[in-house]
């Protein structure tokens, strides 16, 4: 009776168990690919889209692998996530540039060990921004110092010359990206007084970093200005505004990032002005654009001034030389 018991026990227990192992072996992710491609570097390319190196070697430019050695590249629309593993010790020039140079839309992460003693330039293609579309952010995060990062490349202007740029931020010492957007203002130039944006219209867009996050936006514009078009991804999100320019007063433009569930992830807003001297400016604005107006009508004057001078000067050049032929001519 005792067997029978703890034989009905044990079948109880597998039973209640099974369930949990299934369910553990149903979250494991999938493997799409996996193979080597280069002397120490292997890849897996798993199916949520994380692509894994690991190894000690160098990783080489994903559209120049040496034969004998598999090719990842084929499967760059299907990556988000690029993962580097400790050990590897470097990176080659346009390691993860595509065949066509240009940036994949899926990527937005890519992770560096502090491992890494070598990095080439370009190593992922660049995309520029346009602040009517708006644009998606991607994040390089190296585990190292910036220090060390910069120590990779050569300087031009004193700046460092790594060749990535776009739609690519850069976070060090193991820092994680969080999600933010930005207000971009584009298409006229942009300086301190805003005095440009009477030749408009003028374009706002939006800078963000979401990782793979399904988002939306919610603008608001008040004052001076007005919503001539919206602009949407291919998703149909509006991601940037085309305004109305106007010559007097404050235009207010503000923007929030949304999830799915619609909890804000993220805001910013701008404040954009003519020279003119509006209701609303506070005492700093107010002095900058009156400095502004009191520089452009000294420069004006002294152009004015300076114009006048030297047609003068030509005048009496020219006046000089022909008194000098007449006189000359008196005495042939």
């Amino acid at each position: 009776m005792k067997k029978i018991i703890s034989t009905f026990l044990c079948v109880a227990m597998l039973a209640t168990f099974i369930p949990f192992f299934a369910s553990a072996e149903g979250e494991e992710r999938g493997i799409v690919d996996s193979g080597t491609c280069a002397r120490d570097v292997t890849w897996v390319l798993y199916d949520d889209g994380e692509l894994v190196f690991s190894g000690t070697g160098v990783i080489p430019p994903c559209y120049k692998v040496e034969q004998g050695y598999d090719r990842w590249s084929k499967y760059f629309p299907q990556v988000k996530v690029i993962t580097i593993q400790e050990g590897i010790t470097g990176i080659s020039k346009e390691a993860f540039a595509t065949d066509k140079e240009i940036a994949a839309a899926s990527l937005y992460k890519i992770t560096i060990p502090d491992s890494v003693r070598s990095i080439g330039k370009n190593i992922v293609g660049s995309k520029y921004l346009n602040a009517l579309n708006g644009e998606r952010m991607s994040a390089i995060c190296f585990a190292g110092s910036e220090e060390k990062w910069n120590s990779f490349f050569s300087t031009y202007n004193e700046k460092t010359d790594d060749g990535i740029g776009g739609r690519w931020n850069k976070y060090f010492n193991g820092e994680v990206p969080k999600p933010y957007c930005k207000i971009q203002y584009g298409r006229v130039e942009n300086n301190e007084t805003g005095n440009k944006i009477e030749k408009g219209p003028f374009a706002v867009g939006v800078e963000y970093y979401a990782e793979d996050m399904d988002v939306r936006f919610e603008w608001n514009v008040t004052g001076t200005t007005e919503i001539l078009q919206e602009h949407k991804d291919e998703n149909g999100v509006v991601t940037g505004l085309e305004l109305k320019p106007f010559r007097r007063g404050n235009a207010y433009v503000s923007v929030k990032m949304l999830d799915k569930d619609g909890n804000v992830i993220g805001s910013d807003s701008e404040k954009y002005t003519t020279w003119r001297i509006a209701v609303g400016d506070d005492f700093k604005t107010a002095f900058n654009k009156l400095k502004a107006q009191i520089i452009g009508a000294f420069n004006l004057t002294f152009f004015v001034f300076l114009c006048g001078f030297v047609a003068v000067y030509c005048a009496a050049v020219l006046l000089i030389v022909k008194i000098a032929e007449t006189v000359g001519s008196w005495f042939r």
